[in-house]
């Protein structure tokens, strides 16, 4: 072994990124062995270990020092055991330096499981005058208790903080919103869910207003923003569309949206907007604008539709508003049920045509959609830099209400060449519109196909017929075990779990099918390859076969005797 300093340590760097790499792949039970038996191996498990915390009742389940009471192991993953003691976060001080992500959802646990108040204490104590996890940089925070413990909200913010997500109500957030500035000065992204009372609205309307303004002014490097409707005054609305630097903005919905379409004019850096909608409000905000939209996302989740409502016109008035969308992404599904779906013709896909730069398309609707291929097919001409494309819903698909066979896919493997993901209810009841060649193909190696519930006859048929056009790794997704809310009959659930046995045997016989076709391909490839390098090896021999017999000629020329006529 070489004694040169150098060599000695690239030697030692080469076995970091080694265990680095296995780590990343090993099981949380054998990373906390390797942190707790292993002083070589401890520093590179624990970086893995820590990373991401799922919750803040587990940060302590792999310190060594308390021992395997502290923890049970179910199914290769292991859980806290019993509640934290304030006494053993002076142990977890060296390991909260590795912490990155971490979450403390007070929803999912009961009443008892929640934390006391004297461990929030002691955890604030145990490092007065820094961070119990300086380097913290996703924090998801959902308060449930006793208002007054949002005060201890800051105790997992800090200056490396990113993205932070919080989850409680007015009184909570009013211990701790003006102090997010100051302890977390370099926040990109902030995403805020509040419940309301009628009581607190009046009572700290104003103050939750100017803190929200104060976060807004005060954090330079903001870039997404998430706030509840009650919260997007007129003030706020025009702090965030003031902003250097914010370019994404989200609504979630809990009372009409007013202010939508002042604010998307007035912000010139806005590129993301999401909003829960009203179809009314929607039509209102999308009259023609006097000023030219920065938009390229938009997700608008549309409520309270009626049976008559004209939603193809709205999709008219969108497609002028906002030419230049990447990304489209039009919910009518969570808020409406199967009763109350829109009627979206082919006039309304056929104005969304003009939005030629979309590379993402999604309409999510309660009830499958009885489009035909060629309304499919004019939006492939219209979209050729699309690369996920998806129109689907939750319900099970009768077969009278689709009527798009499996033959589309043909088309759209040479209309979507960047086609990487791909929803659709097909009818393969039907026989196929179109049938593969052989040449055909999607080119994305992680493909991904959802079919939905769609109708299904013939599962080997319907193998042997995509595994002809689906890369080798592609991901099938199907209707799961889980019956859609809406699935409520008897013959409605058989029929559902019918088809859902049916895609899993798709599912089971294309994998071998796409394995052996890559293999053919591979094959074919090679012997392609072989046959060109054949052919350029009997051009080669050819053309040194003419320079020989051209090199013999002028040899044999000039070895031939020269007559001297003067002497004859």
């Amino acid at each position: 072994m070489s004694l040169d300093p150098a060599s000695s340590a690239s030697h030692f760097w080469q076995i970091g990124e080694l265990l680095d790499y296995l780590f990343e792949r090993c099981s949380v039970a054998d990373l906390a062995s390797c942190a707790r038996v292993s002083k070589h191996f401890q520093s590179h498990a624990s970086d893995q270990l820590y990373k991401d915390v799922s919750t803040l009742q587990n940060v302590l389940q792999f310190l060594g020092p308390v021992g395997h009471e502290t923890f049970s192991q179910n199914d290769g993953k292991l859980n806290f055991a019993f509640h934290l003691m304030p006494y053993m976060w002076r142990r977890f001080i060296p390991y909260g330096q590795r912490v990155r992500s971490l979450e403390y959802d007070e929803s999912k646990l009961p009443s008892d499981g929640q934390l006391d108040e004297f461990c929030f204490n002691e955890i604030a104590a145990t490092c007065p005058t820094g961070k119990v996890f300086p380097f913290l940089q996703d924090v998801k925070l959902v308060w449930r208790g006793p208002a007054i413990r949002g005060r201890f909200s800051p105790i997992f913010m800090g200056e490396s903080l990113r993205r932070l997500s919080v989850d409680c109500d007015t009184q909570t957030l009013h211990y701790f919103l003006g102090s997010i500035p100051r302890v977390a000065p370099n926040l990109e992204v902030f995403r805020l869910v509040c419940s309301f009372h009628n009581s607190t609205i009046i009572s700290l309307g104003d103050d939750i207003e100017g803190g929200l303004v104060a976060l807004i002014n005060g954090l330079p490097t903001l870039r997404e923003v998430t706030l509840p409707s009650e919260l997007l005054s007129q003030e706020v609305s025009l702090t965030l569309a003031a902003h250097p630097r914010i370019e994404s903005t989200s609504q979630w919905w809990s009372k009409p949206l007013l202010w939508p379409q002042s604010f998307v004019a007035g912000s010139e850096r806005l590129r993301t907007f999401r909003a829960d909608i009203e179809l009314d409000e929607m039509t209102r905000w999308l009259q023609p604008k006097s000023t030219e939209s920065t938009l390229n996302t938009l997700h608008l989740s549309i409520r309270d539709i009626e049976p008559g409502d004209d939603i193809n016109h709205c999709f008219g008035l969108l497609s002028k508003g906002f030419p230049d969308l990447t990304t489209l992404i039009l919910d009518l599904n969570t808020h409406n049920t199967p009763s109350n779906h829109p009627e979206v013709t082919d006039d309304g896909l056929k104005a969304l045509c003009s939005l030629r730069s979309l590379e993402l398309f999604r309409l999510e609707t309660p009830v499958p959609l009885p489009v035909l291929e060629k309304d499919i097919e004019q939006m492939a001409k219209a979209w050729p830099e699309l690369r996920s494309f998806a129109l689907i819903s939750p319900s099970i698909c009768t077969n009278t209400r689709s009527n798009v066979t499996l033959g589309i896919l043909v088309t759209l493997t040479q209309s979507w060449p960047k086609l990487r993901a791909l929803s659709l209810v097909f009818n393969t009841t039907l026989s196929p519109s179109r049938h593969p060649s052989g040449e055909e193909g999607f080119a994305y190696p992680d493909f991904e196909i959802d079919v939905g519930c769609s109708p299904i006859a013939d599962a080997a048929a319907i193998a042997i017929f995509l595994s002809q056009l689906l890369p080798e790794y592609t991901r099938l997704l199907h209707c799961d075990q889980t019956l859609p809310k809406r699935t409520t009959s008897t013959a409605r659930q058989a029929k559902f779990k019918s088809r859902h046995q049916r895609w899993k045997e798709v599912t089971t016989l294309l994998k071998p099918l796409l394995g052996a076709r890559a293999r053919e391909k591979d094959a074919e490839t090679k012997v392609k390859s072989m046959t060109a390098e054949l052919h350029l090896a009997q051009q080669e021999n050819a053309e040194l076969n003419r320079k020989l017999k051209n090199f013999s000629r002028s040899i044999e020329s000039k070895s031939a005797p020269i007559m001297d006529y003067d002497q004859s």
